[in-house]
């Protein structure tokens, strides 16, 4: 009997309407992380492939210029740990920053939505040129109220800085928004 019950708060729960903040006039504070394993080999072989480690916070805050549409500022916040053939370690921080755009497209009640976006950062870095990052990306937001969504989100990066270098990867984050009533 105790399976049944649970089994029918969960659904209950899955088709309950959230009443979540994602309308015109709202602003979403919040941010994501991630963790990979990195490596790069380059194309003409100049220079020694690398590997090593990256963690990833981007804090960010976005607002919804109509229904479902949110427009915003981010940040990464990047640690990267790498070997680049020789036998000892680097580690470097870097920071990118720019605007986004995030579009949800299952009606605004649901408890679980989806969305997709996009994003332009330019790179800070004390080590190498200044560059570019441009983002896609898309994922479910699970909302636990009307305020506060957890969100997991996958994406593709095509980072190009100056010179004959570019580089694209998968990542995967998982975050937490918090969405204000205006």
């Amino acid at each position: 009997m105790k399976k049944i019950i649970i089994l029918f708060l969960v659904l209950s729960a899955l088709y309950s309407s959230s009443d979540a903040q994602i309308t015109k006039g709202n602003w979403m504070v919040g941010g994501d992380a991630s963790f990979s394993l990195d490596y790069t080999r380059y194309e003409y072989d100049e220079i020694a492939p690398t590997h090593g480690f990256r963690g990833l916070i981007s804090p960010g805050v976005g607002y919804f210029l109509i229904d479902k549409l949110t427009m915003g500022l981010k940040a990464d916040l990047n640690f990267n740990h790498f070997r680049n053939g020789t036998p000892h370690m680097e580690t470097q921080f870097s920071l990118n920053t720019g605007p986004f755009l995030r579009y949800y497209f299952l009606p605004a009640e649901n408890i679980i939505n989806i969305f997709g976006g996009a994003a332009y950062e330019h790179f800070f870095h004390t080590y190498a040129n200044p560059a570019n990052t441009y983002s896609v990306f898309a994922g479910p937001t699970f909302f636990f109220n009307s305020s506060v969504a957890a969100e997991l989100l996958a994406g593709l990066d095509y980072f190009k800085p100056k010179g004959n270098a570019i580089t694209t990867s998968f990542k995967v984050n998982i975050g937490l928004q918090i969405y204000l009533k205006k």
